[in-house]
């Protein structure tokens, strides 16, 4: 009896010509990259990267986009869905970036302090911290401090250098990989000690809002060009920060006060900072204190009154500030223009609330002039006016008639 090929051979046809066309299927699916310009970011500094036409995008980096742009070097895949709902992921693409250029000083990160200062010597000894030693193909370093270059090749570790004083050095390493490209990094290095800094001020450190005073700087001379100064008045206002090249030539801060040094029981304090790699150093000056003048301001009990009915002036203003008694207090003066027409109902024209009556109607003027208590201030005073209508009672008027 002769086997039945037929019957054999037909599934099995059937199964091949299926994972057959899954095969096709799948590879007629499976996105391609290309990349614009060049797949190397050392000359561009960026690289753009477009999947083959397809529904949707979902790239390694997390985009959803057709293309990307990418500026930094690694391996880069897409997954994509054709419209038919056919799913496929491309090969990976790899964007060479470029070299990576790092050292480390793990014992004093750069930062050398000695209390012998600028006459301090420093031995650094940095190690190879780059992400991309497989490819790196040399090192360059130069220490910063006039000394010859040293080179080295791909099996560079660790390399060591030798600081004969104190300052501020910029160490550079340049690194070369494996196509030319190369990157450089800066590392600064500082040996010294803490900044010096100091401030002082020849002139009175009692004055009258508004006082501008001038405060000198001294002691930077021999400080760090790293060094950063603040100098900060407690009287609000923002604080004043430099560097060291920024620094007045004059070395002289001058600062106005506008407001009086009220609530500060030893006056105003300007504080300085100076910081640099190292440490800080804090300097104050303390004491100024500054008056001011007190602030006119009066209201009438009532602007329009009666003859013969008493009306009161009220006494608003701020009183002036006195620094040196630390009191705050004022003397006033009330005058009423004309002279004549009125009376003072009660107390004074030197009291805060003194009582007028009016004779005779009319409009008049009310002035009010506050000074400092202290007839020796350097402070000014102020006044303030207002008007008052006096006008005639009603009065009662008739006749009866009848029958």
């Amino acid at each position: 009896m002769k086997p039945n090929l037929k019957g054999t051979l037909l599934p099995l046809l059937i199964m091949l010509n299926v994972l057959w066309a899954n095969y096709a299927l799948a590879q007629a699916c499976t996105p391609a990259i290309t990349s614009s310009g060049t797949e190397n970011l050392c000359r561009q500094g960026q690289a753009t990267l477009t999947a083959s036409e397809a529904a949707s995008y979902q790239w390694s980096t997390g985009a959803t986009t057709r293309s990307i742009t990418v500026t930094e070097g690694g391996a880069y895949w897409v997954k994509t869905v054709t419209a038919d709902g056919c799913e496929g992921t491309s090969e990976t693409v790899t964007v060479a970036g470029k070299p990576d250029a790092s050292i480390i000083n793990p014992i004093y990160n750069f930062v050398y302090c000695s209390y012998s200062g600028s006459s301090a010597t420093f031995r650094l000894v940095v190690q190879n911290a780059s992400k991309t030693k497989e490819t790196n193909q040399s090192y360059r370093i130069n220490w910063g401090d006039g000394s010859a270059v040293e080179t080295f090749d791909s099996g560079f570790e660790t390399a060591s250098h030798t600081y004969t004083a104190g300052g501020s050095y910029d160490l550079e390493l340049t690194v070369t990989g494996q196509d030319g490209c190369t990157s450089t990094k800066v590392e600064p290095v500082f040996i010294g000690s803490n900044p010096g800094l100091g401030i002082s001020n020849n002139g009175s450190s009692t004055s009258c809002a508004p006082a501008t005073f001038e405060f000198k700087i001294t002691g930077v001379e021999g400080n760090s060009p790293y060094t950063i100064y603040t100098f900060q008045f407690d009287d609000g206002s923002a604080p004043l920060v430099y560097t060291h090249a920024q620094l007045p030539a004059d070395r002289i801060i001058r600062h106005t006060f506008t407001e009086s040094s009220k609530g500060k029981q030893f006056g105003f304090t300007l504080t300085g900072i100076a910081e640099n790699p190292c440490s800080s150093t804090k300097a104050t000056w303390e004491g100024i204190r500054i008056s001011k003048g007190p602030e006119a301001d009066a209201r009438p009990e009532t602007a329009i009154g009666c003859v013969g009915v008493p009306i009161k002036f009220n006494d608003l203003s701020k009183g002036g500030y006195d620094a040196s008694s630390r009191t705050v207090a004022h003397t006033r003066k009330w005058s009423i223009t004309p002279e004549t027409g009125w009376v003072v109902h009660k107390g004074s024209l030197e009291d805060p609330v003194p009582s007028v009556k009016f004779n005779e109607p009319g409009v008049y003027t009310v002035k009010l002039v506050v000074n400092p208590i202290d007839p020796n201030s350097t402070c000014g005073g102020d006044s303030v006016q207002f008007d008052i209508t006096i006008i005639e009672p009603a009065r009662a008027n008739f006749k009866l008639s009848g029958n």
